[in-house]
């Protein structure tokens, strides 16, 4: 189906797609596109009547043909509403965009669209607006057509949003104890390897997953890992739990490459088509294609029937469904659907026959009695009628009243139809081919074997590293850092080794008050000066460029991470948007506009700001 408004009335009033084995030709003469056609002519010939009319027989084949998503006609409505709107047509825009919302509720950019319009009427639109956006959003989560693009680009921007987050918090974690851990190596091997020695090796350790070439995404896990000693309860807390994002890693990445190869399998598009209103001839022909290799598979013969239906013609429909029921004797689904066929074409009679011979073999089939109710009223069979619905309403009341609202006040015959999940498990992870029985689960379980592996081994790892240093490295507990002059002890290099986190000399200058000689006393005054100004100038430059993060450096982790994961949030969001857009190319990742991100980044930096900062101790 052709999407834009200027090849949309290209399209020849009795196209007829004919396929390469000889088979049945398809007649488009009541097709979508007919009919849009025929309601652009309207319009350009200034007829507003027959173009209201083409119109309203869009609304009411929507209905009857259950093809509850016009993607294509309404995109082609949101692309008008676009034009009027950079006219400057505003409510002719609002209409057109509201139209397209009618033809297919999940149409992201319909919603976007509105919001557009709303913020245009100045300052007291935004919130409209605003509401619109979220709209948008929750509609491409529901969409057949958006809705899996929609939800990993979601996933990956949380998960973005959390390896920033994590990265950040190592980084930081790093730079407070990395001077402990180099202390701990001047203790132990400062006589025989010198201050250079004793340099290089810290510097080995702290880079040891690029020596051994493992990449830089495992350095922030790693620093995590060797700090560990060193940090306060809470920090350990936020430790365990980047090191636990590793295992949410290897099956997201797994899914993700295999939901990758399902989308660009061209019978899956073709098979996804009959649901998303993306009706296209050529999906017809691939579908026959698949049919005539696979001719034991009853879901491609059943989609095919569903998209002969959605393209309007019910000859073929009906053709198809008998075609199933002869490979596929009882099947309830075609029998139900070959019965709504002859309900379009106005033989009450014939739906009625289809309908009770499904009731015959399966006497608890809601949607059987519901169709047969219909049947009945349009035959003036008024008891009959009643006997049904309540029959109907006694099995499956819910499902009843949903479609219902979904019709509004058409009262049309429901179709059985393989949904969006049904067509995914059925091509789950094959860029070509489908599988003979859906996938039972889309958890592959191939992604414990290969490089998906060290996502899986990796926390294990690290847990282990974790658990060496605390069992072999036990005096690293007594390796502190002074939190007046910042100098790092422990309880090898200073008698006492120091009390409530200070060194020997700051607790007898600070809190002892004693022993201390004038020169001595000048000098450590003189360090803590500038220790106390070198971490407010880290403390203040930390919570500018990624607020959150002067907060960790300054042992407050916790009020810290909470501020840096909404701005880590805010600024994938921005970044990541205009790459990862939906299929329609008009909607970005997040659901909402850079400038609002960037609001939402302005104000962490500034709340960061205006937290007060504690005294550091540690």
């Amino acid at each position: 189906m052709l999407a834009t408004v200027g090849l949309l009335v290209s399209v020849p009033a009795f196209a007829v797609a004919q396929a390469s084995d000889g088979s049945e030709s398809l007649s488009l003469h009541t097709s979508f596109d007919h009919y849009w056609r025929r309601y652009l002519q309207a319009v350009g010939a200034g007829d507003t009547e027959s173009a209201t009319r083409m119109l309203e027989e869009i609304k009411r084949l929507r209905v009857e043909r259950n093809a509850f998503a016009l993607h294509d006609v309404g995109l082609s409505f949101v692309y008008q509403g676009f034009a009027l709107l950079e006219s400057g047509e505003m409510e002719d825009a609002r209409k057109h965009f509201e139209i397209a919302r009618d033809l297919s509720p999940n149409l992201p950019t319909a919603y976007w669209g509105l919001a557009r319009v709303a913020e245009s009427s100045g300052i007291l639109g935004y919130a409209s607006g605003v509401v619109h956006r979220v709209e948008a959003q929750l509609a491409a989560l529901r969409s057949g057509r958006d809705g899996t693009y929609a939800t990993w680009n979601l996933l990956f921007l949380l998960l973005t949003a959390l390896v920033l987050l994590f990265t950040v918090f190592a980084v930081v974690i790093l730079y407070r104890y990395g001077v402990l851990l180099f202390h701990d190596f001047e203790e132990r091997f400062g006589e025989s390897l010198g201050g250079k020695g004793v340099l290089a090796a810290t510097l080995g350790v702290v880079f040891l997953p690029l020596i051994l070439t493992a990449g830089v995404g495992w350095l922030a896990p790693f620093w995590l890992a060797v700090t560990f000693g060193y940090q306060t309860i809470k920090e350990r807390a936020v430790s365990i739990l980047a090191l636990m994002v590793l295992l949410a890693a290897a099956p997201f990445a797994q899914l993700y490459a295999t939901w990758s190869r399902t989308v660009a399998n061209p019978v899956y598009q073709a098979a996804l088509s009959s649901t998303t209103g993306t009706f296209d001839v050529d999906d017809v022909l691939v579908l026959r294609e698949a049919s005539r290799q696979s001719p034991a598979d009853r879901d491609l013969q059943f989609l095919l029937a569903t998209q002969y239906k959605n393209l309007g013609d019910y000859e073929l429909a009906a053709n198809q469904y008998r075609r199933i029921l002869e490979n596929f004797p009882g099947d309830a689904e075609a029998q139900v659907n070959l019965g709504n066929v002859y309900f379009a074409q106005r033989d009450w009679d014939g739906a009625l026959v289809q309908y009770n011979r499904v009731l015959d073999s399966n006497s608890r089939l809601a949607m059987a009695y519901y169709n047969k109710s219909l049947a009945h009223a349009e035959n003036f069979q008024f008891a009959e009628r009643e006997d049904a619905r309540a029959r109907a309403e006694a099995i499956d009341s819910a499902a009843i009243a949903a479609y219902e609202r979904r019709t509004g006040s058409y009262r049309v015959v429901a179709d059985a139809r393989l949904d969006e999940r049904a067509i995914l498990e059925k091509f789950y992870g094959l860029p070509e081919g489908m599988r003979e029985r859906p996938a039972q689960t889309f958890l592959d379980s191939s992604f414990v074997t290969g490089w998906g592996m060290r996502f899986l081994v990796a926390p294990v790892l690290f847990g282990a590293l974790i658990l060496v240093l605390e069992l072999f490295f036990r005096e690293r507990k007594l390796t502190k850092r002074c939190w007046k002059c910042g100098s790092a002890f422990c309880g090898r290099c200073q008698i006492g080794t120091g009390r409530k986190g200070l060194c020997t000399q700051c607790y007898h200058l600070f809190f002892m008050k004693d022993g201390v000689s004038a020169e001595a006393r000048k000098e450590k005054l003189g360090q803590v000066h500038r220790a106390s100004s070198k971490r407010s100038l880290v403390y203040r430059a930390l919570s500018i460029v990624a607020p959150g993060s002067g907060h960790i450096s300054a042992g407050m982790p916790i009020v810290g991470v909470l501020l840096l994961s909404v701005w880590s949030l805010a600024a994938c969001a921005v970044l990541l948007g205009p790459p990862y857009s939906l299929p329609d190319g008009l909607f970005g990742l997040g659901g909402a506009p850079s400038y609002a991100m960037v609001a939402v980044m302005v104000a962490m930096v500034v709340i960061a700001n205006v937290v007060r900062r504690p005294m550091s101790r540690g």
